[in-house]
């Protein structure tokens, strides 16, 4: 089963995405084994006072 977020960074189309601190001793990663994080670098970020975070993202290569 797929799902949202994969389809996002598999297709390029993500750009930006914002980051909740959330600690969990389970559940979906946002990044697999299978998908392309390492093509990904960081251009920008922005801490807000809750404690997330905007990440501005690009594609490398």
């Amino acid at each position: 089963m797929g799902s949202f977020k994969n389809v996002g960074f598999r297709f390029s189309s993500v750009s930006e995405t914002l980051i909740y601190p959330l600690v969990l001793g389970h559940g979906e990663r946002l990044f697999d084994e299978t998908s392309q994080a390492n093509h990904l670098k960081l251009a920008e970020s922005k801490t807000f006072g809750t404690g997330v975070v905007k990440a501005g993202l690009s594609w490398r290569g």
